[in-house]
């Protein structure tokens, strides 16, 4: 099955929309997560949250809009920027582990990944 990368980029002046839809947007992704199989923030170099950057393994690339055409950020109008791509990987170095997907806000860049 392919997979396929979703690219999104905020629009400016969003940070309040975004945090005010951030447990609605959590809760649809751990709800329908099936497809998914990587997620992450983007941020800016001042740190801020400024998009998104998920895999989906899906039939099509219909498949991965029909998901997003009900997820709470791209339904408000969140992204200024929004892509989906066929996408391969080529190159693996992810340790395998349990990420704590319930915690809220950025994860602590300064905390080791072991």
């Amino acid at each position: 099955m392919p997979l396929y990368a979703v690219i999104a980029f905020d629009k400016p002046d969003t940070a309040d929309l975004r945090e005010r839809l951030r447990a609605d947007h959590r809760a649809y992704g751990f709800a329908n997560d099936g497809p998914t199989r990587l997620a992450g923030a983007l941020y800016a170099d001042d740190g801020s949250q400024c998009g998104t950057l998920k895999i989906f393994e899906a039939d099509s690339a219909e498949d991965v809009w029909d998901w997003y055409r009900k997820e709470p950020f791209y339904l408000a109008g969140l992204y200024a920027d929004f892509k989906i791509v066929e996408w391969n990987l080529a190159f693996n170095r992810f340790p395998l582990k349990d990420w704590n997907l319930s915690a809220p806000g950025r994860i602590d860049r300064t905390q080791s990944a072991n």
